[in-house]
């Protein structure tokens, strides 16, 4: 009986239980306080939603990208920093005057 509550708690050490767990308490949390005070935090707001939602997709093909990377053994912690820099050089670039599709390309082109 000892040996089976051993191995459950070596699984569940190693599994991601705890990670999900943790994540839908600051869900739930986050929910529970944008009832509370919906003028403050607007965690539930339309708005809010429709942004992460459009955001989520792209970080979801860039993270397929970096799992297949993982998977083959090659890490590249780049990615993050590429796809902020390239968001910063095109918005420098829009704000400078230039043309939206041009700064684009440039922006992919040095990043």
């Amino acid at each position: 009986m000892i040996a089976r509550i051993s191995l459950f708690l070596h699984r569940y050490r190693e599994s991601a239980v705890d990670i999900l767990f943790l994540f839908l308490l600051v869900q739930a949390g986050a929910a529970i306080y944008s009832l509370v005070e919906p003028d403050s935090f607007r965690y539930l707001d339309s708005r809010n939603i429709t942004v992460t939602l459009k955001a989520i997709s792209v970080l979801g093909v860039m993270s397929m990208g970096v799992g297949i990377l993982m998977i083959a053994g090659e890490f590249d912690l780049s990615v993050g920093a590429s796809y902020t820099l390239t968001g910063i050089f095109m918005a420098k670039q829009v704000e400078g005057g230039m043309s939206a599709y041009l700064a684009a390309a440039l922006a992919i082109a040095a990043c």
